[in-house]
């Protein structure tokens, strides 16, 4: 795991900068993740949300409230205060080309290059697929649109099976 491992509790008066990994795909969100000791000497990995964050995108995280679970021993509760701050921008941003982008929120993705789009896209995808009966060398590959805008970025799946094999 190339998240570095922290030493002790996340302390809500030092905050951290991290690198956002990943892009939630319900929310369209960045993804960063954290990785501490805890005080019984486990290791907690925590993922966090971070609204209209970017991959490879650097932001100084605070956090609210850092509670010790009784149950699962070893386990923490961490609240992330909402305010966000962006030290360094991802390489991978540009301007969204709809002036509504940052107001409407109808579209996810405007502001990452549409490559990314794109392997962000097959990440979600293998996810999905990862606890599923269908192997992953079934999915060849994402076949990128010819207009890099204004297509259909909503896509409703349908699920079956026939004779034992899934089918989408």
């Amino acid at each position: 795991d190339a998240v570095p491992l922290r030493m002790g509790l996340p302390r809500t008066d030092w905050p951290q900068d991290v690198m956002i990994i990943g892009i939630c795909p319900k929310d369209g969100g960045g993804i960063v993740k954290f990785r501490w000791h805890t005080l019984h000497r486990f290791v907690v990995t925590k993922e966090f949300m971070i609204p209209r964050g970017l991959p490879g995108e650097v932001v100084t995280v605070a956090f609210g409230k850092v509670t010790q679970k009784r149950w699962p021993l070893g386990d923490i509760d961490v609240y992330v205060n909402p305010t966000v701050k962006k030290v360094k921008p991802s390489a991978y941003e540009v301007r969204p080309a709809c002036p509504h982008y940052n107001s409407c929120g109808g579209c996810d993705f405007l502001d990452l290059t549409y490559g990314r789009q794109l392997i962000e896209k097959r990440r979600w995808i293998e996810r999905a697929l990862n606890g599923s009966k269908v192997p992953l060398e079934s999915l060849k590959r994402i076949r990128p649109s010819t207009p890099q805008q204004r297509y259909a970025l909503r896509a409703e799946w349908r699920f079956r099976e026939d004779d034992g094999e899934v089918l989408i």
